[in-house]
C-alpha cells in the first residue's frame, strides 16, 4: 500500500508540473524563469525536476532554447505520480502503518483521491499565462521598417561654410 504525504517537496513539484504545462505552447522552459515563478531556490528546484525526470515525468532539451517539458500528456499525469516521484520515504513506510494509528483506510483514499486528478484538470484551473504582443496601434508601419516620424524639410548647406557662424546662418 503506498503512503502519501503532501510535503513542501511535493506540493511544488505539482506547482512546478502545472507551470511548465502553463508554459508549454512557448517549448521547453527553462529553470530560472520557472524557480523565480514559484520563488524557491534552483538548486532546490533542480532536485526535484531530477527526481521528476527520473520518473519519466519530464523529458530535458538540451541547448539553446532548451529545458524542461512534460514527457506525457497532462491528461495522463495525476497528482498522484507526481508525488510518489518526489516522495523519497515511500519506500521507507511503505510498510509502517503505526505512524498512521487507527486509520489504515486514510492513506488508501488518499492515494484514490490524488490518483483521480490530472495535471490537466490542476493547470485548468489556473489562468493561462499573458503572452505581451507587440502593441499593433501604430506599429504596422514600424513593422515594416518604415518611420512614423514627420519628414524634416532638407536644409541646403552653402558648400563653404567653414565656420560654425556660416552654418547657423544656413539653418536659420
Amino acid at each position: 500500500m503506498l503512503h502519501f504525504t503532501l510535503n513542501s517537496r511535493a506540493c511544488i513539484a505539482a506547482a512546478a508540473m502545472v507551470d511548465l504545462e502553463l508554459h508549454s505552447g512557448a517549448g521547453p522552459v527553462s529553470l530560472t524563469p520557472l524557480a523565480e515563478r514559484l520563488d524557491v531556490s534552483l538548486s532546490y528546484l533542480q532536485q526535484i525536476i531530477a527526481a521528476l525526470r527520473r520518473h519519466g515525468l519530464l523529458n530535458s532539451v538540451r541547448g539553446p532554447g532548451g529545458g524542461y517539458q512534460l514527457a506525457r500528456a497532462a491528461c495522463d499525469i495525476s497528482v498522484a505520480d507526481i508525488v510518489t516521484a518526489v516522495d523519497e520515504d515511500a519506500e521507507a513506510r511503505s510498510g509502517d502503518t503505526k505512524s498512521y494509528g487507527n486509520w489504515p483506510c486514510l492513506s488508501q483514499r488518499m492515494a484514490e483521491a490524488l490518483a483521480s486528478v490530472s495535471l490537466q484538470e490542476l493547470a485548468d484551473e489556473q489562468p493561462r499565462p499573458v503572452v505581451h504582443e507587440p502593441k499593433t496601434d501604430a506599429a504596422p508601419a514600424l513593422r515594416r521598417g518604415i518611420s512614423t516620424r514627420p519628414v524634416l524639410k532638407p536644409v541646403a548647406v552653402p558648400a563653404f561654410a567653414n565656420s560654425i557662424f556660416a552654418l547657423t546662418e544656413a539653418l536659420k
